[in-house]
């Protein structure tokens, strides 16, 4: 998917709703899975925004996905402060998707949000406005809106209400940012459809053959028009780097979880994905 600097774009809606009912306060606890790895330079930009939150009741699980700078120190550091941040640590590098497992393996939370170590949230009050939507709705997956910096982009929504037809649902998902931290998720949604991120495919489309597969076994998407989340995409990581051997590596792992979504698309007659994968079926 390619942006143009300076290009907003909207997602479409099936059912829109012009009058909100009024933003319930939640009380339940939000399980923000942080997945890092050697982001020191920007993690506490990142922790920062969580503590900024003006919704209070979070569980912080940051996994440190075998770091070899101070990341884990940093993190560390914000735990010593707030015993909301918890921080679990892998010996060895084991990629987003073993890292975003553990921490959904640890979370307790009625609603999941990943928030990468490098990014951080847009506002203060994203996830008071966010959860409280999701929890007035009971959506299984909530979508809120993204600026990202690489591409002086914004993606989202103008207006608020539900996508729930299953070919609906794809073209959110292929056609605006199918990265999983624009979503909140249920809980017991993900744990009773046993979603989770594939290990074959640690990087490169790890978000998107997570986000087809919960957004097939959803009842709906609730898009909210909240810019929420700042995406960063830094040169020190994967998907910014430009040396050959890590882009390679990118590439291998992306091209493996397009052509597993591709397969799941049609094993389930998922026609708006029929198209993907074609680069890769060509080689």
């Amino acid at each position: 998917m390619k942006y143009e600097s300076g290009e907003k774009i909207l997602v479409e809606l099936e059912e829109v709703v012009l009058e909100p009912k009024p933003q319930a306060m939640p009380g339940q606890l939000l399980s923000v899975i942080v997945p890092v790895y050697n982001q020191s330079k920007y993690l506490p930009e990142c922790l920062d925004s969580l503590l900024e939150q003006t919704y209070k009741k979070l569980e912080i699980i940051i996994v440190d996905d075998g770091s070899t700078d101070n990341s884990a120190e940093v993190a560390e550091r914000y735990a010593r402060r707030d015993s909301r941040f918890k921080l679990v640590r892998h010996q060895a590098n084991q990629g987003l998707s073993q890292a975003r497992n553990t921490g959904l393996s640890r979370a307790i939370g009625q609603y999941v949000h990943f928030l990468d170590g490098d990014d951080y949230l847009y506002t203060a009050e994203a996830y008071e406005k966010m959860l409280g939507a999701a929890l007035r709705e009971n959506a299984d997956i909530l979508s809120g809106n993204i600026y990202s910096e690489s591409y002086d982009c914004f993606v989202g929504a103008d207006l608020e209400g539900w996508v729930k037809s299953k070919e609906g649902k794809a073209r959110l998902i292929k056609t605006s940012a199918p990265m999983c931290w624009r979503y909140l998720y249920k809980k017991a949604f993900l744990d009773k459809y046993n979603l989770r991120f594939d290990p074959e495919v640690p990087i490169g489309a790890e978000d998107f053959l997570f986000m087809v597969q919960a957004a097939y076994h959803s009842e709906g998407i609730y898009v909210v028009p909240l810019l929420f989340y700042f995406w960063r995409q830094n040169e020190d990581s994967i998907t910014g780097t430009k040396d050959p051997e890590r882009v390679a590596l990118f590439e291998k792992y992306r091209d493996i979880g397009t052509e597993k979504a591709r397969k799941f698309a049609l094993e389930h007659d998922i026609k708006v994905f029929e198209d993907i994968g074609a680069r890769v079926r060509q080689k």
